[in-house]
Parts: structure tokens; C-alpha cells; sequence
């Protein structure tokens, strides 16, 4: 997905990793040398260990909510 948003160039792109190295890895290298040592990424993507953008698919969004209504007091989907 990150390789996707950085066709427009108007994105800024980072992504999460809870290992410090892995962030630096990335933001040096443009790849994740420990998990997929023969993937390079995008110049344009970074890496941080501040943010999370939780990613849903499509076909999983409503049964999704619904556990959140479960479990979240007040919470509503939809």
C-alpha cells in the first residue's frame, strides 16, 4: 500500500515499525533488510516509530465495527 501512495507525489508516506533499527534501516536504505532483504522501497517512504495507520480491508470493515461496538463503550458504526 505504501508503494501505491507514493505514485502521487503530493503524499508524504511513512510507515510503522515498533523496532528502532527497522526504522533506521528503512530511512537509510530504503528497504527492510531484516524482514524482506530483497525489497526496495520507494524513495519517498519513511519509517517511524510515533504513528500507526490501521488498515482495514474492505470485505472486512463491517465485522470489524461490529467487534469495536462490542468493546467500546458508545461507539457507533455506520
Amino acid at each position: 500500500m505504501a508503494e501505491r501512495l507514493c505514485w502521487n507525489t503530493t503524499n508524504t508516506v511513512i510507515i510503522h515499525s515498533i523496532e528502532a533499527d527497522v526504522v533506521a534501516i528503512i530511512n537509510r536504505n530504503h528497504r527492510n533488510s531484516k524482514y524482506f532483504p530483497t525489497h526496495f522501497l520507494n524513495n519517498a517512504i519513511f519509517a517511524s516509530a510515533d504513528d500507526i495507520l490501521l488498515v482495514i480491508p474492505s470485505k472486512a470493515i463491517i465485522r470489524f465495527c461490529a467487534e469495536i461496538e462490542a468493546i467500546v463503550p458508545g461507539h457507533q458504526c455506520g
